[in-house]
């Protein structure tokens, strides 16, 4: 079984998901505004801990 097209598939996903939200921020939001977009994994260190361990989702998906 090759990794490749689950891989290749999974970065397409996140293109698509970074440049929709892009477009949604660049509707809602000032001119001068800048927006971070961070990719929050549970298999790295740094941002994705600490935002994973040390903070409160703002949203929870309803089961």
């Amino acid at each position: 079984m090759s990794l490749l097209p689950l891989v290749s598939s999974t970065v397409t996903a996140g293109i698509i998901f970074v440049g929709a939200a892009g477009m949604v921020a660049q509707e809602v939001m000032p001119q001068d505004e800048i927006v971070d977009f961070v990719k929050v994994s549970p298999n790295e260190d740094g941002v994705s801990q600490y935002l994973l361990q040390e903070t409160e989702p703002f949203y929870k998906k309803s089961p």
